[in-house]
């Protein structure tokens, strides 16, 4: 279970950003893990996992009313915490199903097959989904030069989040 809280962490912290309130959606999480446990044999684990974690983020992104923005003032300027902030911020003005399927494919690495079997939809609906979003935020960074910033070192912030995700 300890594997599996880690993994529901990463993915959460992946999905909904630094600003998410990740202790109530971790503890929910958890406690759809232990419900559903064990995992399906013919599933593998972390896409069980990202499943379980997929739907607290659905929810989430579903009932939340927070605003753009909202915590980044407690990043410190020009920092990855600030760009990351700013780049989630703008992903909330996106349909949570999309904005879900961007993060998983753009931000968490997973292949679009693989993300198509967390949230349940066919492989050409999570590659138009995470189209939209990558346009709608290309369409932005001409205006927004922390967008931009992250957009230029994309592949870096990818492998700095997961050092900083993974247990140490």
């Amino acid at each position: 279970m300890k594997v599996v809280g880690c993994e529901l962490e990463r993915t959460l912290k992946c999905l909904l950003g630094p600003d998410a309130p990740l202790d109530r959606l971790l503890e929910s999480a958890r406690f759809q893990a232990l419900s559903a446990w064990p995992p399906p044999s013919d599933q593998p684990m972390t896409v069980w996992v990202r499943t379980i974690a997929s739907a607290v983020a659905l929810s989430h992104l579903k009932a939340s009313s927070t605003t753009p923005g909202e915590g980044a003032e407690s990043a410190r300027a020009g920092g990855v915490r600030e760009v990351l902030s700013n780049l989630y911020s703008r992903l909330r003005t996106a349909p949570p199903e999309e904005q879900l399927a961007f993060a998983l494919v753009e931000l968490n690495g997973a292949s679009i097959s693989e993300a198509a079997a967390v949230l349940r939809v066919p492989v050409p609906i999570i590659v138009q989904r995470a189209a939209r979003v990558r346009r709608r935020l290309l369409f932005a960074a001409r205006r927004d030069r922390l967008l931009l910033r992250y957009l230029c070192i994309a592949l870096r912030l990818q492998a700095i989040t997961r050092r900083l995700a993974s247990p140490a």
